[in-house]
């Protein structure tokens, strides 16, 4: 039951509504079927029960808020494709070794490599090259530190090879070049394939056929030669377009009812409205799923081709709002079905409105829609280097702060279940609690604000030091309130340093003070404003202190101090404010917000628009949020239209204490950044934060290109160590579990583009193929790696592609002790051939060994295992018989893959352990 709260809605209406109809677009989550919910107002266009997209109608929303059989509406927001247009650099390439370029040769050649150091480090660079099944062809002659490792030699044969550069000794980076004769396919330009391994296995036939590689995008340039067999031949089945309405003829996909589908027929006569004005989608396809066949001549076919070059095309021109988003999902993964295909789907796109665990609408819904042959691949975002999340640990009163500059300031929050707060807003030029001295050390905080102090007891709250240096009159502006016949009052003292105190006194003076030595006591309620001089410590510093005292007659709630502010010629210096909503502050007096949960207000809080106030809207919801029990909600603060940078305050006092304390806040909009509390991790985008979607970030591949103008281009941005780019996001997840999952090559990424849409030095030599970064370039990658997979095996779950991705990524001094969430797992990379054929052999029903060495010999020797029942485990020992490790273990059935690593380099034996007892065992080298 929705119990009044719909996330969003209430603060920015008809943020996604249809001015037709007044319906808003929605995520809906309700056990009910879709027919069922037809009836309630609501109309659903996609997803799979319980996670629903939809139209709401808006007239619909008071009865459903009391529906108990829909559990959850949330207003569709916003995402954003995650590229980094990349600016111009040099036309070579580094290594951070130990790294490793795969490569095929279709026959004998001759090979010449060249590896130098780079200035800003030590490194001493080495050069080996390996063939396919790691037996060492040849080492460079190095000459020592400071001198370019030298590898003259011959391939003997076709086939795959491994050229690793390693550190001889020191670090740094490595510019390498790579002369042959000519019968060498090199990593292309795009360094797409930068140790995957996808050129070999395209050598091998592994290369996507028979599989669906879909995109959500900004659509896709159909009539690119990169994505055609021949003239005649589209290998792009559908595409539709959700951003147009149909006409003359044309359809809606009749599932979902909106927007224009066209299918290859269209597309081969070329009747259709589609461009991908962007550049993005094509970019992305191009990436995973391109050819490579486009060129002006300049550059070979094929230089530019992705990493599932045959396979089929599927593309959806997105609206870019979340539900829309599954929907495009959802149509991608129902046409593929309707053929018989196994899909893999990219999203290159991504946006912060949500919980950050897979939890929520937009991850869940797409989470509901994966299965067998049905994987989403998503990128990690461009947020690393972006302080616009906030985490803190809260056992009693605690703090975030945050700048907003601009319009809007939209952030999203998140605590555990169990826990409540009192959360304070404090605009700019206030204080944080953390800032003032309050005796006694509990409590007191309490007794001035709501004025319920204890009888006898004195007490006090003293501010932090105000800087009166430049000030020349400057005055205390006190807003307090009394309950006449409570029996209490208090005093207020200012100080120069803290130690010394003195009274000071209204202007106007108090006003039937009786009681107590002069202080206010209150003859007469009702909130009041006092001014009093603080002429005589202008020049230097001052702090403000209010002692409360109590004769224990008469009833509570004394004197209660509402708010301050201390300034100078009208000029605010200082203020502090304690509540909101009682009404009767002086025009221009700084107050706050206080929120607690089940509470959705909205006040002007803060000074004049000039000097940083605005309209603070907050909503905090009592009900826990879907799926993760969380209790949330989101402030949204409206300023002028191009006020200042201010920081404002967020006080969380821990009113209930049944969870652990953690709270998360994100930015979800454009501009301001998190200061206290910030932390650069925990910026993974949804939907790549599922625990079903392969999250890919992103690291340095190489640093140039040339471009159609035949100019050669250098950026200094993307040259810097460590190798991950500072932009891709980290993890973990708001539920603490490492993501990405791996990273792939983001900077900088050749792949198909229209090219009337780019500029001249953003393009490739062939004028076909453009530049690009980001996370976005990096994660179809992944996508086009998770299509040879399903060419293997179409059952693959995306469970079973994560394990497997995680299992073979490259791991190196660079990635560090990995998993982390920087890093993930490592570098995408993708097995040798028989272990895909290994696949091909499982999906089939073909019986397995039990024990198969792929990679017998080399720096990570592989070991492949099938056991069919009982207990297991997967044994390293010596040449002696002596049992190093466990390598796996677990139940039957049951198969997976092993590397061998971490050890001395040497012969090994590895041996798998049934019913107690060694049933099959193989012979390891494991190489330096």
């Amino acid at each position: 039951m929705i119990s009044g709260f719909i996330l969003s809605a209430v603060l920015s209406p008809g943020l996604a509504m249809r001015k037709d109809t007044g319906s808003i677009r929605c995520f809906v989550v309700s056990d009910l079927p879709a027919s069922a919910l037809r009836s309630r107002g609501i109309r659903v266009t996609g997803g799979k029960r319980p996670y629903y997209t939809a139209w709401v109608e808006a007239g619909a929303l008071p009865a459903l808020k009391e529906d108990p059989a829909v559990s959850y509406i949330q207003e569709a927001r916003p995402v954003f494709p995650l590229n980094d247009l990349a600016a111009p650099w040099s036309a070579s390439y580094f290594l951070y070794p130990p790294d490793t370029v795969d490569f095929t040769a279709s026959g004998p050649d001759t090979l010449q490599v060249i590896a130098t150091y780079d200035t800003a480090g030590n490194l001493d660079p080495q050069v080996e090259l390996y063939d396919w099944d790691w037996r060492l062809i040849g080492a460079d002659q190095d000459g020592g530190w400071g001198r370019a490792a030298r590898l003259e030699t011959r391939l003997p044969g076709p086939g795959g090879y491994h050229l690793v550069v390693s550190p001889q000794s020191g670090s740094g980076a490595a510019r390498v070049y790579i002369l042959s004769g000519g019968a060498l396919s090199l990593p292309d330009a795009s360094f797409v394939h930068l140790g995957t391994g996808a050129w070999v296995q395209h050598s091998h036939g592994f290369t996507g056929k028979g599989v669906v590689v879909g995109a959500v995008d900004s659509g896709l340039d159909w009539d690119h030669e990169d994505f055609w067999s021949s003239p005649a031949d589209t290998r792009i089945i559908r595409i539709w377009n959700q951003t147009i309405a149909p006409s003359g003829g044309e359809s809606p996909p009749p599932e979902f009812g909106y927007g224009v589908e066209y299918d290859s027929l269209d597309i081969v006569s070329g009747t259709l409205r589609e461009a991908d004005t962007m550049g993005h989608g094509t970019h992305v396809v191009g990436t995973a799923a391109g050819d490579g066949s486009a060129t002006n001549g300049l550059e070979p076919p094929g230089r530019y081709a992705g990493l599932a070059p045959e396979a089929y095309i599927i593309a959806v021109k997105t609206t870019w709002l979340d539900a829309d988003i599954v929907d495009g999902v959802d149509y991608i993964f129902r046409r593929a079905e309707a053929l018989g295909l196994p899909c893999v789907v990219n999203l290159s796109l991504g946006g912060h409105y949500g919980p950050h665990d897979g939890t929520g609408p937009f991850e869940s819904a797409i989470a509901n829609l994966t299965g067998p042959g049905r994987i989403v691949v998503g990128a990690a975002g461009n947020s690393g280097s972006d302080p616009m999340h906030a985490r803190v640990i809260v056992s009693g009163t605690d703090s975030i702060s945050f700048q907003a500059g601009g319009f809007l300031y939209e952030a999203l929050f998140f605590h555990t279940g169990g826990d409540s707060y009192r959360m304070t807003f404090l605009p700019p030029g206030t204080s944080s609690l953390q800032d003032w001295e309050y005796n006694p050390t509990s409590g007191a905080w309490e007794t001035a604000r709501d004025g319920d102090y204890r009888p006898n007891l004195t007490c006090f709250i003293a501010s932090p030091s105000i800087d009166l240096a430049g000030a020349v009159s400057p005055e205390l502006i006190l807003i307090h309130s009394f309950a006449m016949g409570s029996g209490d009052g208090g005093i207020v003292e200012a100080s120069r340093d803290g130690e010394v105190w003195e009274k000071v006194f209204p202007k106007d003076g108090y006003g039937g003070s009786t009681g107590f030595e002069p202080g206010f006591t209150g003859s007469s309620g009702g909130i009041t404003a006092d001014t009093f001089d603080l002429s005589e410590y202008a020049g230097g510093t001052v702090r403000i202190r209010f002692r409360m005292f109590s004769d224990g007659t008469g009833v509570a709630d004394g004197w209660r101090i509402d708010s301050l502010e201390v300034s100078d010629a009208g000029a605010p210096l200082f203020s502090e404010g304690f509540s909101a909503g009682d009404g009767g502050f002086s025009p221009g007096i700084v107050n706050s917000l206080v929120v607690r949960p089940g509470t959705s207000p909205g006040a002007w809080v803060g000074p004049g628009a000039s000097e940083g106030g605005g309209y603070l809207r907050v909503s905090y919801s009592n009900v826990p949020y879907p799926g993760n029990g969380c209790l949330f909600g989101e402030w949204v603060i409206e300023g002028p239209s191009n006020p200042p940078v201010y920081t404002w305050r967020l006080v969380l006092e821990r009113e209930g204490a049944g969870g652990d304390g953690q709270f998360d806040a994100w930015r979800y909009g454009y501009g301001g950044a998190f200061v206290r509390g910030a932390t650069l991790g925990g910026t993974i985008v949804e939907p790549a934060c599922s625990p079903k979607v392969l999250a890919v970030g992103a690291y340095g591949a190489r640093t140039g290109w040339e471009s159609c103008e035949g100019t050669h281009y250098d950026n200094w941005i993307y040259q810097t160590v460590p190798f991950i780019r500072s932009w891709s996001s980290k993890g973990p997840t708001r539920d603490n579990r490492i993501k990405p999952d791996l990273v792939a090559a983001g900077t900088v990424i050749s792949s198909a583009s229209e090219d009337a849409s780019w500029p001249a030095w953003q393009l490739s030599l062939d004028g076909k193929h453009a530049i690009m970064a980001g996370t976005s370039m990096a994660a179809p990658q992944g996508t086009g790696a998770v299509a040879l997979l399903l060419q293997a095996h179409p059952g693959l779950t995306p469970e079973e592609a994560i394990s497997l991705f995680r299992q073979w990524a490259n791991r190196d001094t660079i990635t560090g002790f990995a998993p982390d969430t920087i890093w993930g797992w490592g570098r995408l990379a993708l097995p040798d051939t028989a272990f895909l054929k290994t696949l091909e052999n499982i999906a089939s029903g073909v019986a397995q060994p039990p024990l198969r060495a792929f990679s017998s010999v080399g720096p990570k020797p592989i070991i492949a295992y099938s056991v069919q029942t009982g207990d297991f485990s997967v044994e390293l020992y010596d040449v002696a018989g002596r049992r190093i490790k466990t390598l796996a273990s677990g139940k039957g059935p049951a198969s997976g893959r092993v590397s061998v690593f971490g050890v001395p380099m040497g012969v090994y034996l590895v041996g798998l352990r049934t019913a107690g007892q060694v049933a099959a065992r193989t012979k390891v080298l494991v190489t330096k």
